[in-house]
């Protein structure tokens, strides 16, 4: 029998001069874990269901969703083809300059965002694809790995790179042997590797669109960092942004652009956690302190990646760290996503260190850079707190890791291979940082609680066996989406602790979890975001990614990624 989620606060009488009853509470229909191998291998979801708008690989007008294209606006063959992104990651609306339009995101090395035109039918609400085609980053020497997403405030969209190669690793001939970014196929989008610099990498690009038929502009909005960008969450002010980590020894940041609507110019700051005892598995509670990096502007950055051409040697001294993670004096021992690393700052540096090595110099100043895998972020404006996900409390984040070796050790978690969510609450009044130096803004956290964690499960010997989190509860979450005035955060996973990956309504007032939706096996669900008024209709966009990823016998057909919603809804 379908269930239904129905949260809505106890109807009251209000006077004629209160403001008007709040619209319906937003129903989702709910689903049954997967029993049979068919049920395993489908998209399945509550009322009222998702709906695909494209697929990797999709004709629409005159253009290919999903295709990569090099600096010179070509396609970039794969064979006798050519080649397609099948990472679409997110998947978002916009309406700008008449139209309305889906913001694909394709987290592939080049990588690729594309602008999809839709129709909203009159009758039903519901969205079907126009035209299709990329978003010109030539100017911006291309992108890597496209992976979550957020709009601003004043109507552009806010993109992301993930996974920043080390530009310690790169080699005389400009490549790297680090290729779990895969750095070394940005040679696809120029042609080779000459010239091409790490520190262009790992920003987040914002794109403005300049016409209805798609025409857009794009800006790597330098100020803000260069890190494992997962995603950027611009606050209600227009000028406050929180930034996640993405990986293995991460840091948590927060950009105060000095202008509202304009990201260009501003101060950055690096949280740093501040625990009282060991918590248990997943949760736990922090004071949050503000680590300044300095106030920058994007031409500053522009020139230290163009005229100047900075790099690694020119930012820092290193050496090699003692057992123990000691370093020789004048150095200073850090513990981050790169590793154990004894470094020195050279004269003058800092600013340009803060960033184009945002998370190393972030882990010199005392911030903090054990998080694991942070991933979605969501603003709560019922309670004023920032949600974030935390696939994994592992490594640095639990007590005494290897990981900690060298570092502060100051996230003190039990294990959690099945992650959790925390709250940052908002201080009230003027927050300061770790100097004493106000911060300029009003939505700087000061506490992190956490709001609900996985929970381990062993099923050896079970229909349910593969199942290594509980399948009643989160595993692994990464998108996530709170719908102001329902009490509703909606957390999509991407686990291999589930068999399949889940889509979850939490109610935050009761605790109360329904299983919204369920991916084919192999796919991970992303590109998680709610629309409350899109001309009448409200939709939560979600991507099936790569459906059974790395599972022989299945087809190139059936691998495809789907971009879709789950909706419409009234408008709220």
């Amino acid at each position: 029998m379908l269930l239904l989620l129905l949260l809505a606060a106890c109807p009251r009488p209000a006077p004629a001069t209160e403001p008007p009853p709040a619209a319906p509470a937003v129903r989702f229909g709910a689903v049954d874990l997967p029993q049979t191998e068919a049920e395993r291998r489908a998209i399945r979801s509550g009322e009222p269901g998702f709906t695909a708008i494209a697929r990797v690989g999709d004709a629409i007008g005159d253009g290919r969703f999903g295709m990569l294209i090099d600096a010179r606006g070509q396609p970039i063959p794969d064979g006798d083809h050519p080649a397609l992104c099948n990472s679409n990651d997110y998947n978002g609306l916009l309406q700008a300059r008449g139209a309305l339009l889906l913001v694909s995101h394709f987290e592939c090395t080049p990588g690729a965002v594309y602008l999809t035109g839709l129709n909203q039918d009159a009758e039903n609400r519901h969205l079907a694809p126009l035209w299709t085609a990329p978003v010109d980053f030539s100017g911006v020497r291309g992108g890597m790995l496209h992976c979550a997403g957020s709009p601003t405030p004043w109507g552009s969209h806010l993109a992301s790179e993930e996974y920043e190669v080390d530009a310690r690793t790169i080699l005389d001939d400009g490549s790297s042997p680090d290729s779990l970014e895969g750095y070394n196929d940005m040679a696809a989008y120029f042609g080779d590797m000459e010239g091409v610099n790490p520190y262009d990498y790992g920003w987040l690009p914002e794109i403005a669109v300049e016409g209805p038929a798609g025409a857009a502009r794009v800006h790597k909005r330098y100020a803000m960092g260069r890190l494992s960008h997962e995603l950027g969450l611009v606050m209600p002010d227009g000028r406050t942004v929180y930034q996640t980590d993405d990986g293995a020894g991460g840091g948590f940041f927060l950009f105060v652009a000095d202008r509202e609507g304009d990201l260009s110019s501003g101060a950055l700051y690096a949280a740093r956690w501040e625990q009282g005892a060991v918590g248990s598995a997943g949760r736990g509670e922090a004071g949050i302190r503000w680590v300044p990096l300095g106030r920058a502007e994007e031409a500053q950055v522009a020139r230290w990646l163009g005229e100047q051409r900075l790099g690694f040697s020119d930012l820092f001294d290193a050496a090699e760290p003692a057992e123990g993670g000691s370093c020789p004096a004048t150095y200073r021992s850090i513990h981050t996503a790169r590793g154990l690393e004894c470094l020195r700052l050279r004269p003058g540096m800092a600013l340009a260190a803060s960033r184009l090595e945002t998370r190393r110099y972030a882990a010199l100043q005392g911030a903090t850079t054990e998080f694991t895998k942070g991933e979605g972020l969501s603003w709560d404006p019922d309670r004023r707190v920032i949600y974030a996900a935390f696939s994994r409390v592992v490594g640095g984040m639990s007590a005494g890791s290897p990981q900690d070796v060298g570092g502060g050790d100051h996230i003190r978690l039990k294990p959690n291979r099945c992650g959790a969510i925390y709250g940052f609450e908002l201080g009230d009044g003027v927050v300061r940082d770790s100097s004493g130096a106000p911060i300029d803004s009003a939505y700087a956290a000061v506490r992190a609680r956490s709001v609900l964690a996985g929970v381990p499960a062993a099923y050896q010997g079970t229909a349910l066996e593969g199942n290594r989190c509980d399948v009643e509860a989160v595993a692994n979450p990464d998108n996530i989406a709170y719908l102001p005035g329902q009490g509703l955060l909606l957390i999509a996973e991407d686990s291999h602790n589930h068999v399949n990956n889940m889509l979850w309504a939490a109610d935050l007032e009761t605790g109360a979890l329904t299983r919204v939706m369920t991916a084919p096996i192999g796919a991970e669900l992303s590109g998680l975001h709610w629309f409350p008024d899109i001309d009448g209709a409200a939709y939560l966009t979600v991507t099936v990614q790569r459906p059974f990823r790395d599972l022989p016998g299945f087809s190139e057909e059936e691998r495809r990624s789907y971009a879709g919603y789950i909706g419409p809804f009234p408008a709220r």
